[in-house]
């Protein structure tokens, strides 16, 4: 900066310095690059004491003062734009105005700023770079692509200025574009690229991803085959190449590179898959449904398509066609060709699921007849409705059984009255629900004997490294006698070795009828190692090979308690867990593995203060482990000691970092899981100090407080990782790691859509709402927000999430609660509404969908015949086709109706909990004739699978019901309700703590 401050003539301000003052600006700017602040300081006052209108030196003198004393903030600004207005030709006047905003964080001000500046100095590549950074940030694509045709233009013969004006076409569409100008660039530069060896590398993989991008597969296998010498990323590159050749239907060289992919990386299963769709013989490859529709049609190229917001119906609504002439047995998930985590990363990429393979299968599924996929528009409806029909405690104690035989007899006459229930992964606590843990696969029939036999033996031709991989794969592929006959050998082989973990190679393939033989299998072992047999003369126990080990009989005990109480975990049987687990302690009472499993179950039966002793006493017995350290504190959360919580939380974090002073001391690193566990249980409290106090109390209102507090700071932390990132910006244009970078950009403009980010802004909606009614109010520091105004911080959120392609059904009902509090338009409620219907899937029985819509037809006041049409059509989306409204009809009768509607198809079809709210919430304030009473007359029915998860939500729900009804009557129905809930639940979990 300090060359082209020294360019600048005086002339340009309205003073003008005399030889010796000039001399003495000159010695300030010297001050200024040697960071000698103060010193410079001076000089500056003393040149403003001489010419008190000088534009350059009230611009450094604004500059010196940022750095000095930043909190400052509108002197030092006041102080810039006074130089402007006498140096207002002065380059250095406007750049310094750009880099103050630019420190206060007003991009688009700071991009004013530097546009003019640039007018002043056209020849400033440096400066073209910031700018180009800057409309990244603002995401202003045009304008980045306009000043990297400028940049290119400058320096025509750099490489870095063509790669970034093909990175600018990209991002603004031009696929095709982009394409040419990298391959011109290729050939200008073939000879001398002038960039370092890995920007070289990246550069050509960002090629290749634009060849992938258009569509153009051949093109990017061939540019890769030519350029491999070049390429640093091995990794990277061998899995862009295997990709682009299956694309391309070349699968004996995608096989191959498969291969050496899976040498480099033994335990990654999605190159297994892809060996299985790349191998030699059809009828393997014809074993797999495997849609390629999102990778065989080119790409828009665009991350900021305005067309890409309004078509999200296209995806909803389209299926997984299965060819009828064929049937292929296994569904693979679009994750199986993820290099960059879309599908993958914990959750971070929720619009995926939207229209992830699986969930549209099943939607196809749902109108085939069948008792299990109806009213399933996703698979974690379907997981969720198995886990409803089957429990272990509607089939004989498997420890009474005699043979392997009557048990497989036992559990297939079982599961013969629900067909297709054994095709998916089983857990009775849900874990295989989450969005962000789908399988890889899924089965939609069972494999026959020819299908397990040819899988297992492509399977035996791959050479697997990874034992854990090839287990797997293993126990997913075979069934019956089978299963049972390998599944044992592993086991005794697994507990010989003195593995703790033994039920990590079955989590993938754990169904119900695989989790009963194993409870017979490990209830043999722990019987006969109890009387200190050995495990391999069970009765009727096929004969393996035995070695003898060193290893203790007590501890193979030990193991094989702590394998079967997991398998009793994850089929809900908890007091049968905690019979074994309790055998377990008696051998090794100091068992960090038998104390953890024993807390988690503690925590599965809601006894919560148990499970903390058993984690706490894990975590004091082996301290190095922030594993366990971590499930400690969040085992006292739960207790309700937030203090000592937050303490043990941070301890760990911290624990092995040395410090000498609080300045070396490492920045709090935020955990959004924890901080959300925080607030929400803030909130559990209001809400259950509401029963029992006055909301308005002092000491209730101020747990609400804090919850929406707690959920604004992670919002904002949460935005911290993606705004701001100029840095960033910067390096990667630098270093020409665009494919990475456009990556992140991609993930950027949809950060609202991230599951952490999505659980944080209901929270805070849902605290504002409820400080909304009590008159409650927090101080509001954010600048973008009004003071004071809870309501009007979550509606700046609500727009900035509106601009971004989000999809969570409650959030829009949340939007749409909001809407009427700050009686927003009505076009604005019915964008709430039609988005609730696509986020849903299409499913019109969706309860937020629901209560929307029967607020509409009864509180709507239509007072044109624009908007009646609107709501007309609207509804005609929105419900069944046997209730599709006539104008006229749009009244209160009409509410009525398509609520008695709702309800007997509930009752009927799906009378689940999620129905149930959605209910309640439609009737709870607007109707006293009995309708809460007919919801809740088959309550055993509702309550009969309800684990404690469901149970504190469920009540977590109805005691805000009843905090926010208006309605007496309803309002004691529903106090009611939580006696019978508690009633109810008492008898299964410990209620005590709620």
């Amino acid at each position: 900066m300090t060359s082209r401050e020294d360019q600048n003539k005086s002339s340009n301000s309205s003073q003008v310095l005399s030889p010796k003052d000039a001399s003495v600006f000159k010695n300030m700017m010297e001050f200024y690059t040697f960071k000698n602040y103060k010193k410079a300081l001076k000089l500056a006052e003393s040149l403003l004491a001489k010419y008190p209108e000088h534009g350059e030196t009230l611009s450094v003198k604004a500059l010196l003062l940022l750095f000095i004393d930043p909190t400052r903030e509108n002197e030092i600004i006041d102080i810039a734009k006074r130089g402007l207005r006498n140096g207002i030709n002065s380059y250095m006047c406007w750049h310094v105005l750009g880099v103050i905003y630019k420190h206060v964080k007003k991009y688009r001000e700071t991009a004013k700023c530097f546009i003019m500046a640039l007018k002043l100095d056209p020849h400033n590549d440096r400066l073209l770079k910031e700018i180009c950074c800057l409309e990244i940030e603002l995401r202003d694509y045009s304008a980045f692509r306009r000043f990297a045709s400028t940049q290119l233009k400058l320096k025509s013969k750099e490489y870095r200025e063509w790669m970034l004006f093909a990175f600018s076409q990209h991002l603004c569409g031009n696929l095709a574009s982009s394409c040419e100008i990298l391959e011109e660039a290729d050939k200008l530069f073939s000879s001398d690229y002038r960039v370092e060896d890995y920007e070289l590398s990246e550069s050509i993989m960002y090629r290749a991803m634009v060849y992938e991008h258009l569509g153009e597969f051949e093109k990017c296998a061939r540019l890769l085959e030519q350029k491999a010498h070049l390429l640093k990323d091995k990794l990277t590159y061998l899995e862009l190449r295997a990709k682009a050749l299956y694309l391309s239907k070349n699968y004996q060289m995608a096989n191959n590179i498969y291969r050496q992919l899976l040498d480099l990386n033994p335990n990654n299963a999605r190159f297994v898959f892809m060996l299985f769709l790349t191998h030699h013989n059809e009828k393997v490859r014809n074993m797999f449904l495997f849609q390629l529709s999102e990778y065989e049609r080119p790409k828009r190229g665009s991350i900021y398509d305005e067309k890409l917001k309004s078509d999200s119906k296209n995806f909803v609504e389209k299926t997984v066609k299965v060819p009828e002439d064929h049937d292929y047995p296994i569904v693979l998930s679009n994750e199986i060709l993820d290099m960059d985590g879309e599908y993958s990363a914990a959750g971070w990429q929720l619009e995926h699921r939207l229209y992830h393979n699986f969930d549209m299968y099943m939607s196809a599924k749902s109108s085939s007849g069948n008792e299990l996929y109806m009213n399933c528009y996703s698979f974690e409806d379907y997981v969720l409705n198995i886990s409803m029909k089957l429990d272990l405690s509607d089939l004989p104690d498997p420890t009474t059984m005699e043979t392997i035989e009557e048990v497989m007899q036992t559990v297939d006459d079982y599961l013969s009255d629900y067909p297709g229930s054994d095709l998916v992964v089983y857990s009775k606590y849900r874990r295989p629900l989450k969005r962000d843990t789908y399988p890889l696969f899924m089965f939609t029939r069972s494999l026959e004997k020819e299908e397990e036999d040819l899988l297992l033996e492509a399977l035996d031709g791959m050479n697997l490294k990874d034992p854990f991989i090839y287990n797997s794969f293993v126990f997913t592929f075979t069934s019956g006698m089978n299963f049972y006959r390998r599944a044992q050998k592993y086991i005794i082989e697994s507990l010989n070795r003195g593995s703790t973990n033994i039920i990590r190679s079955f989590l993938h393939c754990l169904t119900f009828k695989k989790a009963y033989i194993l409870v017979f299998m490990l209830s043999g072992f722990k019987d006969k190692l109890s009387k200190h047999q050995r495990i391999d003369t069970v009765k009727n126990d096929v004969q393996v090979k035995w070695s003898d080990h060193l290893v203790s009989c007590n501890y193979r005990s030990v193991l094989t308690a702590l394998f079967l109480a997991k398998v009793y975990d994850f089929m809900g049987s908890y007091y049968r867990a905690l019979d074994v687990l309790n055998l377990g302690l008696e051998i090794a009472p100091t068992s960090v593995d038998l104390l953890c499993v024993r807390g988690k179950v503690y925590r599965h039966l809601g006894d919560l203060y148990r499970s903390n002793d058993d984690f706490c006493m894990a975590s004091d017995m082996d301290r190095s482990d922030r594993q366990t350290s971590a499930k400690s504190a969040k085992s006292i959360l739960r207790t309700f000691d937030f203090d000592y919580s937050v303490t043990k939380w941070k301890s760990f974090l911290t624990e092995d970092v040395c410090k000498k002073n609080e300045k070396e001391a490492p920045p709090e690193i935020p955990s959004f899981k924890f901080e959300l566990m925080y607030a929400k249980l803030k909130s559990d409290l209001f809400l259950k100090s509401c029963m029992h106090c006055d909301p308005n109390h002092e000491c209730a209102s101020e747990k609400l407080k804090e919850s929406f507090d707690k959920y604004r700071y992670i919002l904002e932390k949460h935005s911290e990782i993606y705004d701001n990132q100029l840095d960033f910006h910067n390096y990667c244009l630098n270093r020409l790691s665009y494919r990475v970078y456009y990556n992140f950009l991609k993930l950027r403009s949809v950060y609202c859509g991230q599951g952490y980010f999505i659980k944080a802004l209901k929270g805070a909606i849902r605290c504002s709402i409820q400080m909304h009614h009590l008159g409650i109010e927090t101080e509001l520091t954010t600048d973008h927000v009004f003071r004071n105004k809870n309501i009007e911080y979550c509606v700046e959120w609500m727009k900035t999430v509106l601009n971004q392609r989000v999809y969570d059904a409650g959030l829009f009902g949340l939007f749409y609660y909001l809407a009427s509090i700050c009686d927003m338009d009505l076009l604005f409620k019915l964008r709430c509404i039609t988005h609730c219907y696509y986020s849903s899937r299409c499913n019109k029985l969706n309860g937020y969908l629901i209560q929307m819509v029967y607020h509409l037809i009864t509180y709507h006041n239509h007072s044109s015949a624009f908007e009646m049409d609107l709501v007309r059509k609207t509804l005609e989306l929105c419900v069944h086709e046997d209730l599709s409204p006539k104008t006229s009809e749009l009244n209160g009768e009409y509410a009525d109706r398509y609520l008695d509607f709702l309800m007997d198809q509930v009752l009927e079809t799906c009378y689940n909990l999620k129905q149930v709210k959605g209910l309640i919430l439609c009737a709870y304030n607007y109707r006293t004739d009995g309708l809460l009473e007919r919801i809740f007359e088959n309550y055993e029915q509702l309550y009969r699978h309800i684990t404690f998860k469901d149970y504190l939500k469920f009540k977590r729900f109805l005691l805000y019901a009843v905090h926010s009804c208006r309605i007496s009557s309803n309002k004691d129905f529903l106090r009611r309700q939580i006696e019978v809930l508690n009633s109810e639940c008492s008898g299964k979990y410990t209620i005590d703590l709620f």
